[in-house]
């Protein structure tokens, strides 16, 4: 295997680096083209401003790079704008693609279209500001709502990212937020370290304060597409339940390459059906032709449609009472795949159980495991998976996809939580999960409650 299957798209690995290859015609665009992150404003011709106001699209579509850390760094933002760049012969007149940037510069949001070999400088910051910080990520959706508007939103979020585990630190200025979407280091940090100046890992967004940021704005998503690491769990997709119809992602570390653009603009992100990106996700990752980017490193990914999460809770709460962990709170869950490593190179971050294989395990009827299988496909409308995908940290550090998976990891609280507590950057993850909306809604404290047990 070559050792670039190490390059993920995560916190804990800072050894994603940028492609060693590329397409023939991508390396031209990169010569020839004003590529996004790459241009000064010299490089631009502002007078596309004239392009301003535009009348409602079908479907306006931002990609929401937060690339102030190692992923900026190794220059991979740059790389996938190539691939944009590459891609906008697939736009149609109605489809609006955006793109915010921020990096070593100040943010920016440029526009791409169809007929012009640079993309469009619409907005750009006079100085620093924090991509992870939901009041600026706020104002980012409202300027896209006022000034590109459309029929519907999407939203990818471009970044680093750790699923679920909440925030530890809530302030946004020279302080470090540990958890959940995004890294922003400050323009005096070490983008490579991923650490603020006071040598803090940057600052980060709460998955809760990410829906409250986009509630706040009135907009309402089509879809959410994570081209980020492991957020494709329940917990996370149940905060996002009432600002988008469905969520996109994966429950593994995801290359640090991410998505292939070209194809994600052909077939995916402006597709009536929105299980289209997952698919173009899934079929690049395993593509022969796309070998030289990916190498082997499996994927795993599904669609999440949100409005029947809250049934899904429902089914939970009245099936966790009968569940194996009514006596036993910390059952060991042995036979499920675990989407990543549990590992002290990690910090101990949690196993990513599958949601419906541990649900099997943990069910002590199979009309209570009907129950809970039934609901999970209705939420699940898609999901595909290799038969292996790489967990990490080495290089040959690779899991099984067992049968009848669902694509989407939950967090069950384990004994081993208890004794890395002391030691776990996080803390004691069984506590923090208590913290959690879906803890609370489907019904987890019926049978784990730290309180009392």
């Amino acid at each position: 295997m070559n050792s670039n299957l190490k390059y993920v798209r995560h916190t804990m690995l800072l050894s994603a680096a940028k492609r060693l290859w590329m397409p023939i015609s991508v390396c031209l665009l990169l010569l020839v083209c004003g590529l996004l992150p790459a241009c000064s404003d010299d490089d631009v011709d502002w007078n596309e401003r004239l392009r301003l106001p535009h009348e409602e699209g079908r479907r306006t579509v931002l990609i929401y790079m937060a690339a102030q850390n190692s992923l900026g760094a190794k220059s991979l933002h740059r790389s996938d704008s190539a691939e944009m760049m590459a891609g906008r012969k697939f736009l149609s007149p109605d489809d609006r693609l955006l793109v915010y940037f921020d990096d070593a510069n100040a943010p920016r949001i440029y526009q791409i279209f169809s007929d012009n070999d640079n993309p469009c400088l619409l907005k750009s910051w006079e100085s620093e500001a924090n991509s992870s910080d939901p009041a600026h990520f706020a104002e980012v959706l409202r300027w896209m709502q006022q000034n590109v508007p459309a029929k519907e939103y999407g939203l990818v979020l471009w970044s680093h990212s750790d699923g679920w585990l909440p925030a530890i630190n809530t302030k946004y200025v020279r302080s470090p937020r540990k958890k959940s979407f995004g890294i922003d280091v400050g323009s005096d940090g070490s983008m490579i370290e991923d650490k603020n100046a006071e040598d803090e890992i940057g600052s980060q967004m709460n998955i809760s304060d990410m829906a409250e940021a986009i509630q706040q704005t009135g907009l309402h998503f089509r879809y959410i597409f994570f081209d980020a690491c492991i957020m494709q769990g329940l917990e996370v997709a149940y905060d996002l339940r009432k600002v988008t119809d469905y969520v996109v992602a994966s429950p593994i570390v995801i290359p640090g390459n991410g998505a292939y653009y070209i194809n994600m603009i052909q077939k995916g992100l402006f597709s009536e059906d929105v299980t289209q990106m997952a698919k173009t996700y899934y079929e690049d990752v395993v593509s022969r032709d796309l070998s030289y980017i990916y190498n082997g490193f499996g994927m795993v990914i599904s669609v999440i449609k949100t409005d029947c999460l809250e049934p899904l809770a429902e089914t939970f709460r009245q099936v966790l009472p009968r569940t194996k962990l009514k006596d036993n709170p910390l059952t060991e869950i042995t036979e499920a795949s675990d989407y990543t490593n549990y590992s002290w190179r990690f910090f101990y971050r949690p196993h990513l159980f599958d949601a419906l294989q541990s649900m099997k395990e943990l069910c002590t009827s199979e009309e209570d495991y009907k129950m809970v299988e039934q609901a999970i496909n209705q939420a699940v409308v898609y999901r595909m998976g290799s038969d292996s995908f790489f967990v990490g940290p080495d290089a040959f550090d690779y899991n099984d996809l067992k049968p009848y998976y669902c694509g989407v990891s939950t967090f069950i609280p384990q004994e081993v939580y208890d004794v890395n507590g002391a030691v776990c950057k996080y803390g004691n993850l069984n506590q923090l999960f208590t913290s959690t909306n879906w803890y609370h809604d489907a019904g987890w404290q019926q049978v784990y409650n730290p309180q009392t047990d």
